[in-house]
């Protein structure tokens, strides 16, 4: 077995918080809308620490699977990754990193060892297959490197307002108990268990909102969601009005501190 090693890093150009970066490295079943090479990804099993994920990939043409055991590391940013028996690759391993970069703006860097389970093409292909390889992975790195600096645009664009309110938030036809963190014209903060997706609008009083992501920390109840189009500034401000109000009358909730959040427990 001839173990072959990559390594993809991508510059975030925007200044952002390694936590904002860590909640879409670790979305994991978000990257097929990020990145065109990626097919699907099916996250299995979830926790805090471990996981479970099988990969469905298309490099240049050639489909490639693979299911793997990832460890979260979210004090030093990292997620290990190691291959199980199903798939393509004899070998798969390797770890998602941020690392500091200039003027805040940090790095991602991906490093993988990896053979394939094909004798034939490691021995007519090698160097192919790693150029392959190498590429695609250059392209996934980039994929999240630009979403990550597009958000962080967003951020400082528009206005975002604290709001530490627990209110219910209809999500694909039912209401689910949520904390609303934060709030700005293009997008909110969550503290929910409830499962959200971005197939489904969620609504807040009057309002309906088509997410055009969401990203789960960790399959934690922080939820980030950003929304297919910005609310008008007015709009924004009346329901931040709303919600900041509703806090006010909240007083029989205790307060309970949870993921390093505040929230209201019921």
């Amino acid at each position: 077995m001839s173990l072959k090693k990559i390594t993809s890093l991508a510059a975030i150009h925007e200044p952002v918080r390694k936590s904002s970066v860590w909640d879409l490295l670790v979305d994991f079943a978000a990257y097929p809308k990020l990145a065109k090479n990626v097919d699907k990804v099916t996250v299995r099993e979830r926790n805090d620490i471990l996981g479970i994920s099988a990969w469905d990939v298309t490099f240049d043409g050639a489909p490639l699977s693979w299911v793997q055991k990832e460890q979260f590391d979210a004090a030093q940013r990292h997620i290990f990754f190691r291959s199980m028996r199903d798939g393509d690759f004899d070998h798969f391993a390797g770890a998602w990193c941020i690392d500091d970069g200039k003027e805040n703006c940090p790095v991602i860097r991906f490093d993988l060892e990896y053979s394939l389970d094909i004798p034939v093409i490691e021995e007519h292909y090698s160097d192919a297959l790693q150029q392959r390889m190498q590429t695609n992975f250059d392209a996934i790195t980039a994929a999240l490197a630009a979403q990550a600096s597009r958000l962080a645009i967003e951020e400082r664009t528009h206005r975002r307002f604290a709001i530490d309110s627990f209110t219910g938030v209809t999500h694909g036809g039912r209401v689910i108990d949520a904390l609303v963190v934060d709030l700005s014209a293009k997008g909110m903060k969550l503290f929910t268990r409830d499962d959200m997706t971005m197939q489904n609008d969620l609504s807040i009083r009057d309002i309906t909102i088509a997410p055009e992501a969401v990203y789960r920390d960790n399959q934690g109840p922080n939820v980030r969601v950003v929304f297919q189009e910005a609310l008008s500034e007015r709009k924004v401000e009346e329901l931040a009005r709303e919600l900041i109000s509703a806090r006010k009358t909240n007083t029989g909730l205790p307060l309970v501190e949870e993921a390093g959040i505040a929230a209201y427990n019921n």
